[in-house]
């Protein structure tokens, strides 16, 4: 029987995707995961009802992140560009303080602090200054 909250959720079920849910799943982890295509999620959480740690779909970013325990762990491992920038403002509204969020491609984790946004290693420095400074000045704007 699933826990009510899943340990670690993945977005993104491309071959690699689904090949570090299984791990994570296989190491007695129970892991929700999402997929723009509902389709493919439905078919992989099908195809592995017998994990160790259990497998669960989800249709919705919202259903994604509620599905997870807090503090929220995820991982992000879609194609890189727009495509991870399109999950990441998906996720943002839904997100708490203490979330943790890892983009796969590149040294990247994050660990959202409310306001001011990603607290990032990585990459994108200067991405996050700008994205807080948009955030600090609409939330003064109020």
């Amino acid at each position: 029987m699933p826990k009510a909250r899943s340990d670690i959720g993945l977005i993104g079920l491309a071959v690699m995707g689904q090949n570090l849910a299984l791990n994570i799943a296989d190491h007695g982890f129970q892991i929700s995961v999402f997929n723009r295509t509902t389709e493919k999620t439905d078919k992989f959480v099908a195809e592995n009802p017998t994990t160790p740690g259990g497998v669960i779909g989800t249709k919705t970013l919202e259903e994604f992140v509620t599905s997870l325990a807090k503090p929220r762990k995820m991982v992000i491992l879609v194609q890189a560009g727009k495509a991870t920038d399109a999950v990441i403002d998906g996720l943002v509204p839904l997100l708490e303080a203490g979330d943790i969020v890892m983009r796969w491609y590149g040294p990247v984790i994050g660990t959202w602090n409310g306001l001011a946004g990603f607290d990032r290693v990585g990459h994108d420095r200067s991405r996050v200054r700008e994205a807080r400074r948009e955030r600090v000045g609409h939330h003064a704007q109020r």
